[in-house]
C-alpha cells in the first residue's frame, strides 16, 4: 500500500508522479471497491459525530455536544482537504474517526439531564451538573 508511484514508474517510465489526492491514491493503491470502502468509512463517521451531537444537545449535555460538533467540523474538514493532498496512509483521519465512534457511544449512554422547576411562565433550563 502507497507504493502507486512506485509500481507506476516501473510500468510507465520514470514521468510517473504520486497522485494528488486521497480518493485517488486510494483507488489507485486498492481499486475502485478500496475507495468507495473508504467513502463509505469518512461518511459513517460523520454521521455518528453528527448524531452524536444531536442526541447530547437533545439530553442537555452541551461539553459533549459541542465535542462532537468539533470531530464532525474536523472530519468535513478532511473530507475537502482530501481532494487536495495525498495523505491517505496517514493517521489523522483514523484519529477523528475514533474519536467519532467514541462520542456517538458516550451520547447514546447519556442519561437526560433533569430540568428545574421554575415558577410559570419562566423559561426552563437545565440543573446544574453534579
Amino acid at each position: 500500500l502507497g507504493q502507486d508511484a512506485l509500481a507506476l514508474n516501473q510500468v510507465r517510465g520514470e514521468r510517473w508522479t504520486m497522485v494528488h489526492d486521497v480518493y485517488l491514491q486510494y483507488a489507485v493503491d486498492l481499486g475502485l471497491p478500496g475507495m468507495l470502502l473508504f467513502v463509505a468509512l469518512l461518511l459513517s463517521a460523520i454521521r455518528s459525530a453528527a448524531g452524536a451531537r444531536r442526541g447530547a444537545a437533545e439530553a442537555g449535555h452541551a461539553g459533549i455536544a459541542a465535542i462532537a460538533e468539533g470531530v464532525q467540523v474536523s472530519l468535513v474538514g478532511f473530507a475537502v482537504a482530501a481532494v487536495f493532498y495525498p495523505a491517505a496512509y496517514h493517521f489523522y483521519f483514523y484519529y477523528v474517526a475514533g474519536l467519532a465512534v467514541a462520542a456517538a457511544r458516550v451520547a447514546r449512554t447519556l442519561p437526560p439531564r433533569p430540568v428545574v422547576a421554575l415558577p410559570i411562565g419562566a423559561p426552563a433550563r437545565p440543573a446544574p451538573a453534579p
